[in-house]
């Protein structure tokens, strides 16, 4: 997938030292979450080829996350977190569709 950065992106990316290479290995191997209203790529340890797991930089990559855009192809923001993904699917799902007020969708 070739995802392109929006400028909030491409500054958290700098500030958390997140290279084009690293986006590029998160976009090939994270698995997506829909969850919240967004669309989150999320890189576990599980998500990496066994080749690929002993490589100290790429091992610094397990927990990033990206956030993007619902045309899965605009990252909005991306962080680290390892704990994301249990953080994810705990969120509640709700549905806004119903003349603006919030009902708990049942699933």
């Amino acid at each position: 997938m070739q995802a392109t950065l929006t400028d909030h992106a491409a500054v958290r990316a700098a500030q958390r030292n997140i290279t084009g290479r690293d986006i590029e290995i998160i976009t090939a191997y994270g698995r997506i979450v829909h969850c919240g209203g967004a669309v989150h790529l999320f890189l576990g340890v599980k998500d990496l080829p066994s080749s690929m797991r002993g490589d100290d930089s790429i091992a610094k990559l397990v927990g990033t996350t990206a956030v993007l855009a619902k045309d899965e192809l605009t990252i909005i923001t991306i962080y680290r977190n390892r704990q994301a993904l249990g953080m994810l699917r705990r969120k509640s799902k709700w549905d806004l569709s119903r003349r603006g007020r919030r009902i708990r969708r049942t699933v």
